[in-house]
């Protein structure tokens, strides 16, 4: 996911010395002519050099709405080819992004240990949510310097000098521009009114959209934009909390506040708000689903085994039980 010194996870390799890297290829069709903001027009293509079998292993990731069959037939020839749809929030994450997961193992390389076509359900029996949570799941949960650094930045990009005193006694409609401040308001009538609220009666809320037109509004944070003005509503609450950074990285998986257990935090290379915004979007997948795409992989590569390192028995056993 990211090939650069920022890679925020630390894997061991495990491999026999003799044993070859398994080689991944990842990438696709573009997913905007199938997304609101590419006009769902429709029009894709499927890179042929994935399809090629030169990789061992294929992954994309795409729109919800992309066609299966877009995926699947450019791949049979050489591969055995998967896919899922699904989104974070049925991982047990605290984001809303529905996507399309395609995954393909090259049959002369990999014997794949699972069912074929749409895995969906076999693949949530293994990843689906157990815990009920709205979307203020880890709201006012950062450290009270960081909360006050928070609403700081908001008032000083609004002109706004605020004594320290003040920080945490200013309503947030205050450090709000004027259209964000309306698109709060209409938020709140629609949680008063029990539109689209949580289990728990939660709401998030992006108040730099139009809550009436745009998705980023319901009881999952959604996509988690690190320029955004993401704001937790609920009804039974005294006011509204804008997350920090640390919060929305928190709720879409990522080990980020202090009360995280050590040896999960101790996964992270780094603190994500010592770095730039721009560095943290890129490393949270700019938007995109990089936990979904974590868990596919998982997935993917957990029953996947090379040809090599299993015996003729054991191969034409296994072949003639799941039909490969």
């Amino acid at each position: 996911m990211h090939p650069n010194k920022h890679c925020p996870v630390r894997w061991e390799d495990s491999r026999p010395v003799h044993s070859r890297c398994i080689t991944l290829g990842c990438g696709g069709a573009h997913c905007d002519p199938y997304t609101q903001a590419g006009g769902r027009l429709g029009a894709a293509y499927f890179r042929a050099e994935l399809a090629s079998g030169v990789y061992d292993l294929v992954a994309t990731e795409q729109a919800w709405e992309f066609p299966p069959n877009m995926f699947v037939e450019p791949m049979v020839k050489h591969f055995i080819p998967i896919y899922a749809v699904f989104g974070q929030e049925d991982l047990g994450v605290a984001m809303c992004r529905r996507r399309f997961m395609g995954g393909a193992t090259n049959q002369g390389f990999i014997i794949w240990l699972g069912p074929r076509g749409n895995v969906t359900q076999h693949f949530l029996s293994f990843f689906k949510r157990t815990v009920v949570h709205d979307a203020n799941v880890f709201a006012e949960l950062d450290t009270h310097e960081m909360i006050q650094k928070c609403r700081q930045g908001y008032a000083q990009r609004k002109g706004l000098e605020l004594l320290e005193e003040d920080i945490d006694y200013t309503p947030n409609s205050k450090l709000l521009n004027p259209s964000a401040q309306k698109h709060l308001e209409m938020a709140k009538s629609m949680v008063k009114d029990g539109i689209q609220t949580g289990p728990f009666g939660g709401v998030a809320v992006d108040v730099s959209q139009d809550p009436e037109k745009r998705h980023r509004f319901g009881p999952w944070i959604s996509t988690c934009h690190r320029r955004s003005q993401m704001v937790c509503i609920t009804s039974h609450s005294v006011r509204d909390h804008i997350y920090t950074c640390d919060e929305l990285s928190m709720a879409q998986g990522w080990p980020t506040l202090d009360l995280t257990l050590p040896h999960l935090r101790n996964t992270l290379n780094y603190k994500l708000s010592d770095y730039p915004l721009s560095v943290q979007s890129r490393l949270l997948g700019d938007g995109m689903s990089v936990t979904s795409v974590q868990a596919w992989m998982l997935y993917l590569c957990s029953h996947s085994v090379r040809r090599s390192a299993v015996s003729y028995t054991h191969l034409r056993a296994h072949e003639t039980r799941h039909d490969l």
